[in-house]
């Protein structure tokens, strides 16, 4: 099973179906979020539990960039040239 997940780096490259159909019972899949979590309550209740464990410090989120609002645009720039590391935020 060949799976692609991510969007920051940019579009998946292209497959060749011909290739895959070639080396047997091959599959490729593209999950979004919304593929797991259809249902608003199911959402929000995973929303909860995230930012429960969030804010008891059992999740650390790593911050490599704070950039200020008014440098949304080089902040952009940055994501789109994959200078970044880790999440990014933005200074208020």
């Amino acid at each position: 099973m060949l799976v692609g997940s991510g969007t920051s780096s940019g579009p998946f490259p292209p497959i060749d179906a011909f290739q895959l159909m070639m080396q047997g019972s091959v599959y490729f899949t593209r999950p979004g979020f919304a593929d797991y979590y259809a249902d608003p309550a199911e959402r929000a209740e995973l929303s909860t539990l995230w930012f429960d464990h969030l804010a008891a410090g059992r999740i650390k989120v790593e911050i490599g960039q704070r950039y200020l609002l008014e440098d949304c645009v080089d902040a952009h720039r940055a994501l789109e040239s994959g200078k970044t590391i880790g999440s990014s935020i933005f200074l208020l």
